[in-house]
């Protein structure tokens, strides 16, 4: 149960309605129908040109000035900013001006200039009801427009492609998020250090993990706290093993969907993130800018047990592991264990004899796809496999030299 009103609303007047999802009460019955309408999800406003519909009459008519005709007669005095109607302008006047944040939610921290988004708000973190569910999964939400790009990744159909390479997406918001590595663009800026995102989600994230220490999702099963649900989510299933993604080329499986999609670029061999210095390219932006520190000597990630620096938090996350006794991933078939869990895959095609890394020219094949893109040594031109004695795996090592 959860209070909906805010400071901004008709405080001066008797409040005798109550809604009957929650604690919210209204001084009439048209301001108690549209509050309901939050919690029955009733969309009655249809728009006539396209597929939107909207809860109150006033919302249909500024959606079609937005998206139908252009026009927004509201100018800001103090900058280029114009709206469609005079409330989002005064909202933006209140944003950038004031800073002021009328709507305050009753039961946490939370206001916004926007009485729209403290319902959302109230919801999402102080209420169960979840009125729009999707039809193919257990997933439920507090707004249409998120179920919308939730349904999204169940369609096959990605209607929005990027101009500049083979990347497309279901959703206009995800191929604007793309195009910014593209274009470099970061406008939302750390105040705190040099951080910079194309994303403000991703902003708010790095601010609570490294600069306020606020982790306010935890989990069930262990002391495990994380910035963002969608991390506990990726948590959880350490606890349960499920990994409904699997790959259709290999064994691999994970959790997460974004996984699986960065693991399939492995079999498909596209990398179209490609170095100016040297001709290494690589199948993700990342993995690009891990490789460029190479060129720039940056190592801005330092042991606080040695002198070691990394170029990235990952290597500095490995090499933190020499500090340590401890060995966390096991093999269950035998009685393996090592610090790093790619060490732990590596060791498991000694009981499958898995090779799913197939030679086009030849019958070679490997457990990983390195040992096929390994440059032939020595250096000639004998269509025939060799092989070679390395001092890190003390093992012969079959490789083809057909494979540039």
């Amino acid at each position: 149960m959860a209070t909906c009103a805010g400071k901004g609303e008709s405080e001066g007047k008797v409040k005798k309605l109550t809604c009957q999802f929650c604690e919210y009460k209204a001084v009439n019955s048209s301001r108690l129908e549209e509050h309901v309408r939050t919690h029955t999800g009733e969309r009655p406003f249809q728009c006539q040109q396209c597929e939107y519909s909207a809860r109150q009459k006033r919302v249909l008519e500024m959606h079609i000035r937005i998206k139908h005709t252009g026009e927004r007669p509201h100018h800001c005095k103090h900058c280029d900013f114009s709206a469609a109607s005079s409330t989002v302008l005064a909202n933006h006047v209140m944003a950038t001006d004031t800073g002021e944040r009328p709507f305050q939610c009753a039961l946490c921290d939370f206001s916004s200039i926007y009485k729209a988004s403290l319902g959302r708000h109230i919801m999402a973190k102080h209420s169960s009801h979840r009125p729009h569910k999707c039809t193919e999964c257990d997933f439920a939400t507090v707004g249409k427009s998120i179920l919308k790009r939730h349904m999204a990744n169940h369609a096959d159909v990605k209607p929005y492609p990027c101009d500049l390479c083979d990347y497309s997406t279901n959703t206009n918001h995800r191929l604007k998020r793309h195009m910014a590595t593209h274009t470099g663009q970061r406008p939302h800026k750390c105040d705190f250090c040099d951080y910079s995102s194309a994303v403000k989600s991703c902003l708010k994230r790095h601010v609570l993990a490294l600069h306020t220490g606020e982790k306010t999702q935890k989990c069930d099963v262990c002391d495990y706290t994380a910035v963002s649900r969608y991390s506990l989510k990726q948590h959880a299933v350490k606890h349960t093993g499920e990994k409904p993604y699997k790959c259709d080329t290999c064994d691999y499986a994970t959790a997460v969907k974004s996984s699986l999609t960065t693991h399939m670029k492995k079999h498909t061999g596209k990398k179209p993130y490609k170095c100016e210095i040297c001709g290494y390219s690589a199948t993700l932006l990342q993995y690009l800018k891990n490789h460029m520190t190479n060129h720039t000597g940056d190592k801005q990630y330092k042991c606080e047990l040695c002198e070691y620096a990394a170029p990235t938090k990952k290597r500095l996350q490995d090499h933190m592991a020499k500090h340590s006794t401890d060995k966390p991933y096991k093999c269950e078939l035998c009685d393996f264990r090592t610090t790093y869990r790619v060490n732990l895959k590596h060791h498991m095609v000694t009981h499958t004899g898995n090779k799913p890394y197939k030679c086009d020219a030849c019958d070679f094949s490997a457990a990983h796809m390195s040992r096929m893109k390994r440059p032939t040594w020595p250096n000639t031109a004998r269509p025939e496999h060799w092989t070679r004695l390395t001092s890190v795996t003390f093992a012969i090592i079959l490789q083809c030299s057909c494979i540039d």
